[in-house]
Parts: C-alpha cells; structure tokens; sequence
C-alpha cells in the first residue's frame, strides 16, 4: 500500500496556498501535486515526497517581481543577473525557503524538488524529474503539444522532462527573453546521460 500525504498535514499546505497565491495557482498546484504522485509511482520516487513538493513548489508566486527580489535577498539567496532581470526565475528557491521557514518543511529531497522545478539540475534526481514534468503536464495545463509530452510521459521520465527543456527554451528564444543558463547546462547534462545509457545497452 502506498503511502500518502496525512489529511490534516496537507489541510495546513493548502490553506497556506489559499492565503498566498490566486485561486487558479491553487488549481494548478493540486493538479501537479496529483500528477507528482502519480509519476513517483511509476519511476519509483517517494509519493509523499512527491505530494508536499508538488503542492508547494508555486508557494511564492503570490508576489510580485519587486518582492520577490526583496524576499530572495531576505532569505539570504544571491540573485544572479538573469534572476534580477526576469525575478521569476527567483521563484522556486523563494518557494523552498518559504515551504522551510513557514512550513517547517525540513526534508533536503522535498525542498530540492522545489528549488530545482524549473531550470532542474545537472544531477536531478528521480523526484526533482518527477516534480518539474508534473509541472509541465498537470491536467489544467492546455498549451499546444501538452497530450503528446502526455503520452511521453508514459514511457521515460528524463527523456520527456529533457524535451520539455528543449521545447521551453526554443519558446523562451523566439520570445526573446532569457533563457537561465541553468537550463542549458541541465539539458546537455541529461543529453550526454541520455547518450551514455544508450552506449551502455549496446
């Protein structure tokens, strides 16, 4: 039997988003959070884990861009020159330390999840994977070539969340903004272990 989050514990995580983001981030919270746990089955992260990350890794999204630089720089963070330019990218670190110091969420994997959600990391683990594809194919999502990313999904978890990276930032080029060099750094990271694992099989 799978464990799942305790009710009351994820009662206290959802009015906490009720008081800090709009509704409708509400909404998309509860749909990664659903999908986190759904994937941490498949590929074999921790369900739990995967509930608590998904359901707070948009906590800060309730501020604006002036806070949330303000709020990076209250929790002792080092915005980066792309971070000052576009304080979005902020977010998942200003989330984590939210999730920390409100929620008393101690556990380094949950908080990681949530750090490493949009840019990911060259050595993401199964759960950050599994938190930052959720994001992108929750069921309130509608972007154009979200039932395909669907489908991949069902079949390998790096594979899909690496051209999901790929996507978003041919996306983010063509709108001509800038892309974290973050993201660049984990794309070619799981390409070249994407690579290495094929080397392996033959």
């Amino acid at each position: 039997l799978m464990k799942r989050l305790d009710e009351p514990q994820r009662r206290i995580y959802i009015q906490y988003l009720e008081n800090h983001v709009r509704p409708k981030r509400l909404k998309h919270s509860l749909g990664v959070a659903q999908t986190a746990v759904e994937l941490a089955e498949k590929y074999g992260a921790d369900p739990v884990k995967a509930e608590i990350a998904g359901l707070l890794h948009d906590c800060s999204k309730g501020l604006n861009e002036e806070e949330m630089v303000r709020a990076a720089y209250a929790y002792g963070l080092h915005p980066d020159v792309y971070q000052l330019d576009s304080p979005q990218l902020l977010h998942p670190y200003v989330s984590a330390e939210m999730a920390k110091q409100d929620l008393g969420v101690t556990d380094e994997e949950v908080l990681n999840a949530i750090r490493r959600h949009m840019c990911g990391a060259p050595d993401m683990t199964t759960l950050d994977a599994v938190i930052n594809l959720a994001d992108y194919i929750e069921p309130n999502r509608s972007y154009p070539d979200v039932d395909e990313i669907r489908q991949m999904a069902k079949g390998s978890l790096f594979d899909t969340l690496c051209e999901c990276l790929g996507r978003t930032m041919i996306l983010t080029i063509r709108e001509g903004s800038v892309v974290h060099p973050d993201t660049l750094t984990t794309w070619n990271a799981m390409k070249m272990r994407a690579k290495a694992q094929k080397e392996k099989v033959k």
